[in-house]
C-alpha cells in the first residue's frame, strides 16, 4: 500500500489523484528503480515518488500522451522517455476508483484476419476508442495447450486481444467525457464483436497470460514486411482500424505481437535513420511513447511485391502530402504529420527480414 511518506506528496487531498507502484529498468545502472506513480486525471498531469529514497523524483507536470484507461497494473507505460512497468494500485482508493473508471476485456479471435474487424466493430460500438493492451497471433498449438475454447484457429492462427476503454465514471471531476458514455458497456460490445467471428470472451487472466506467453513457430520471413502501428495511434483506439485496411488491401497476417519498446531498443530499430532524417530522435520517443503493435504481413497475390506494395499502401511519411496522392493511404486517414504518422513500414526488401527478426526474434525472445 501506499507509503506513508509518499501520502504526503498529495496536498491537495487523496481524492485528486490516483496512484501506482511501478518498475524501471535503469539501463545504465543494470538496476530496477521502484517508483510510486502518481496521476492526477483532472488535468492529466504526473508526479513521481521514489520509495527507496522516500523523496519526489518527478516533480508534478502535465503529461498529455498518458491516458487514464492506459494505466492498467501488468502493462507498462512511458513518461518522459522512460518505460514504467505498472505492478499493482498503491493504495485501496485507486484500486477501487479504477475497476469503475476503465473496463477492460480479453478476447480470443479464431481468425488473425479478423481481428481488425472485431477491434473496428468494438470502437464504433462503445461510443469511444478502445485501446489494445496487449495483441498477439497464436497458433493451433497454444491454444490447444492453454485449452481455451472449443474453436480452433482457422488457417492455422487465431488472435488473443486485451482492450480497455474509460467508462463514464472515468471522466474527470468537473469536465465531460473525452467521448460519450459507453452503452452499451465495453463487455457487452465486445461479446457480439468477437461472436460474429466465432470467438469468444477469456475470463481467466491466467489463460490470456500463458497464451502471451506461448512459445512461437519460427516463421519464413521471405516476401514479407513489417507494419508497425504506432503508440500515438495505438492510444487513440486505430488499431482495429489499420488491421482491417491492412486485411481489406490484399495483406495476410503472418504474425503479429504488441511490444513497449525502452529507448535503446528504439534508437536500435531506427538507426538506419539516424543523421539521415531531421526528426530522427522525435520518431525515438514515439515509439517509446507507450504500446505499439508489430505485425508481420506477406501479399496475397503477389508476394514477392510485399514490400513495395505495403509502402504503398502506407502512403507517403507526411500525411499532408498522403492526403494529396493517396488519400485512402493508411498515413493520410490516420496520422498527423511526419512523426505521429500512424504505421512505419519497411522501406526496402533487403530490410524485411531484419525488421522482421528485430521484433519477432528478439524482441519477443
Amino acid at each position: 500500500m501506499l507509503d506513508s511518506r509518499a501520502q504526503q506528496q498529495d496536498p491537495a487531498g487523496l481524492t485528486s489523484r490516483l496512484a501506482f507502484h511501478c518498475e524501471y529498468h535503469d539501463p545504465h545502472a543494470d538496476l530496477v528503480r521502484r517508483y510510486i506513480l502518481f496521476f492526477y486525471p483532472h488535468d492529466n498531469s504526473v508526479e513521481m515518488y521514489d520509495v527507496a529514497l522516500q523523496r519526489t523524483f518527478l516533480k508534478r507536470a502535465k503529461y498529455p500522451p498518458l491516458k487514464l484507461a492506459d494505466l492498467v497494473p501488468g502493462t507498462a507505460v512511458s513518461v518522459f522517455a522512460r518505460q514504467l512497468h505498472l505492478t499493482d494500485y498503491a493504495d485501496n482508493f485507486t484500486r477501487a476508483q479504477l475497476h469503475k473508471a476503465v473496463e477492460t476485456v480479453a478476447l480470443y479471435v479464431p481468425d488473425v484476419q479478423s481481428v481488425g474487424q472485431v477491434l473496428a466493430r468494438i470502437t464504433s460500438g462503445s461510443g469511444g476508442p478502445a485501446n489494445v493492451q496487449a495483441i498477439r497471433a497464436v497458433t493451433a498449438d497454444a491454444v490447444a495447450v492453454a485449452r481455451l475454447v472449443p474453436t480452433p484457429p482457422r488457417g492455422g492462427m487465431a488472435a488473443i486481444v486485451k482492450v480497455a476503454a474509460a467508462t463514464a465514471a472515468g471522466a474527470p471531476p468537473g469536465r465531460p467525457a473525452s467521448a460519450p458514455p459507453h452503452s452499451p458497456a465495453l463487455t457487452a460490445v465486445a461479446d457480439a464483436a468477437v461472436a460474429a467471428c466465432g470467438g469468444v470472451r477469456i475470463t481467466e487472466d491466467r489463460a490470456f497470460d500463458a497464451l502471451m506467453r506461448a512459445p512461437r513457430l519460427a516463421r519464413e520471413t521471405k516476401d514479407a514486411s513489417l507494419l508497425v502501428v504506432k503508440p500515438h495511434a495505438v492510444a487513440q483506439g486505430r488499431v482495429g482500424a489499420i488491421l482491417r485496411d491492412l486485411v481489406a488491401g490484399g495483406f495476410q497476417i503472418v504474425d503479429m505481437q504488441s511490444f513497449t519498446l525502452a529507448k535503446p531498443d528504439a534508437e536500435d530499430f531506427l538507426e538506419i535513420y539516424k543523421g539521415v532524417l531531421p526528426e530522427y530522435h522525435t520518431m525515438v520517443q514515439e515509439l517509446t511513447a507507450g504500446p505499439l503493435v508489430a505485425v508481420h504481413v506477406t501479399h496475397t497475390t503477389v508476394p514477392a511485391r510485399t514490400v513495395p506494395l505495403l509502402r504503398d499502401l502506407c502512403g507517403p511519411d507526411d500525411p499532408d502530402l498522403a492526403n494529396v496522392l493517396r488519400p485512402r493511404a493508411l498515413r493520410a486517414q490516420y496520422g498527423h504529420d511526419k512523426v505521429h504518422n500512424a504505421v512505419h513500414c519497411t522501406d526496402l526488401p533487403d530490410d524485411a527480414r531484419l525488421e522482421v527478426d528485430f521484433f519477432f526474434q528478439i524482441m519477443a525472445a
